[in-house]
């Protein structure tokens, strides 16, 4: 096994600099201990495996071609933050894959990816009161495994699909959050159901738990260019590539 801060094979001698191009060659197995530099491109063709340690990646693009990338796994989590930060404004050159799909700010999957990070037992719950504009409180049915200083997010609750929010929790007391910002909008959180011809429709509004260890994200400054994640299935000289994520 190869290490990230050791590795010495690269084009130039050196670790990889800004800008730079990386390919992880086929039959290669690294161990990624050090944040990387911002890089413009990396092809994984061996396989990379996130240290235990706090870590950010930043390119451009990048894409798992017949090797992977991995972090924790489905019965030892990934236990730190690592966020892979995805680079690039609409200006930027396309990145191609093959033919069919070329694309800005991507991360393409014909290897396989597996993220596995560690989210609370809740997820997902309903508000259990309405919930005004202006208020600085919310009452939810269940939070287990929420803290202050995670992220939410408040559905909307009537005609203007636009009418949700993101919040921040400043304090927990049962099973009340106290937020950092008041509402911008109101948000239905009585206990009401209607009934349909397939059954009890709950209209209370949906909140979600947002704040993951592991964070695919996009840069802020390219504000409405988001990213594209795409798990992908071509033929490679001859060979079936068939992408794979678990996330």
């Amino acid at each position: 096994m190869r290490v990230w801060s050791n590795v010495t094979q690269w084009p130039r001698g050196t670790l990889p600099e800004v800008g730079d191009n990386v390919t992880v060659p086929c039959g290669w197995t690294i161990l990624m201990d050090v944040d990387p530099a911002e890089i413009y491109a990396l092809e994984i063709n061996g396989d990379v495996i996130i240290d235990d340690r706090d870590t950010v990646i930043i390119a451009k693009y990048i894409w798992i071609r017949s090797g992977s990338l991995t972090a924790g796994n489905s019965t030892n989590p990934f236990g730190y933050k690592l966020t892979i930060l995805v680079e690039g404004s609409s200006s930027d050159p396309t990145y191609v894959i093959d033919p069919n799909l070329a694309a800005r700010k991507c991360i393409v999957v014909t290897g396989r990816l597996s993220l596995y990070g560690v989210a609370p037992d809740t997820t997902s719950t309903r508000l259990t009161s309405k919930a005004a504009a202006g208020d600085t409180t919310i009452t939810v049915d269940q939070l287990q495994g929420w803290a202050a200083g995670d992220s939410i997010v408040i559905a909307p609750s009537f005609s203007n699909g636009y009418q949700f929010e993101r919040a921040e929790i400043q304090s927990i007391s049962g099973n009340t959050l106290t937020l950092t910002q008041p509402l911008n909008f109101t948000h239905y959180g009585e206990a009401t159901t209607i009934t349909t011809s397939i059954g009890g429709l709950d209209m209370r509004a949906t909140v979600g738990h947002m704040t993951r260890s592991i964070k695919i994200v996009s840069n802020d400054s390219a504000v409405g260019w988001g990213f594209r994640l795409v798990t992908y299935n071509m033929d490679d000289a001859s060979v079936a590539r068939n992408g794979r994520v678990a996330l």
